[in-house]
């Protein structure tokens, strides 16, 4: 399984993916209303105020995920306000030991801090969890690209035939990704090894369980990813040019004409 790129995925995207799928997608679309939240503020101020002997500096990665302090151990510390939320903050504080590890930092230990709780839970990056971040990270460019056509039409993403639904779960869009995966993704990586762009021994990772591309390999395949949701082919009904894009809201369309009993849903198969 390729593990795709993090390229533009923030630690609050890693976040809300196990808080609420709906405040993803609103976030991944600059949509965003919780900075003027009281918990928000009340956050900043714990943040600001919580450990003032502890020499803290913050640590910012590319712009992606900015670390609270790290102290004289060299361990990573993230301060929260509640534990409420914890397994989400679990997995960011992963997703920070992930992305250094990506930039050759051995660090595989970091600490919550809940100081109104006066508690502390120690997380480690273990091959477990690493796969567990390659996962959402793939989960979040997924629910970003088939979630963005769902909202387009009347269609519930919340609702699915498929996955396991939830309140807080688009598994419609997960869904949707299990058709368009064939046609996306393995192409991308099957044209990438056929060009000689990828290669075993230089993008991929070799030391945990299951088949990742690397910090290099990453690189290369989100902009093909990008580039070929642009690509478009001859429809054969519409009797023009979509994009694959497009493809996946014609997908959806499909599935309202089953629920209202026009025809018979048939999935996508490619003509191509």
């Amino acid at each position: 399984m390729q593990n795709p790129a993090p390229s533009n995925i923030t630690s609050t995207a890693i976040n809300y993916l196990y808080i609420c799928q709906r405040k993803l997608w609103f976030y991944r679309h600059h949509l965003e209303m919780e900075h003027t939240s009281e918990s928000v503020d009340l956050g900043k101020h714990l943040h600001d105020e919580s450990y003032p002997r502890e020499k803290r500096r913050e640590l910012e990665i590319d712009n992606l995920v900015k670390i609270d302090y790290i102290d004289k151990q060299g361990i990573l510390h993230d301060i929260k306000y509640g534990t409420t939320m914890e397994t989400a903050h679990i997995m960011q504080i992963c997703y920070y030991l992930y992305l250094l590890k990506q930039k050759g930092v051995s660090n595989k230990k970091g600490i919550i801090n809940y100081p109104r709780q006066r508690q502390t839970t120690e997380v480690e990056l273990t091959p477990e969890r690493e796969k567990e971040v390659g996962n959402a990270i793939e989960k979040v460019n997924e629910i970003t690209a088939c979630l963005t056509e769902v909202y387009r039409t009347q269609l519930n993403p919340t609702i699915s035939f498929l996955h396991e639904p939830g309140d807080r779960r688009f598994s419609l869009s997960l869904d949707l990704a299990e058709i368009f995966k064939p046609l996306i993704i393995d192409r991308i990586i099957f044209r990438l090894f056929n060009r000689q762009q990828l290669n075993e021994s230089k993008h991929f990772e070799t030391n945990i369980d299951g088949c990742y591309l690397n910090e290099k390999g990453r690189k290369l395949f989100i902009p093909a990813f990008d580039e070929q949701l642009k690509q478009t082919v001859s429809h054969r009904k519409l009797k023009r040019h979509v994009s694959y894009q497009r493809l996946i809201r014609l997908e959806c369309y499909k599935l309202i004409k089953h629920l209202v009993g026009m025809e018979t849903y048939q999935a996508l198969r490619p003509w191509w």
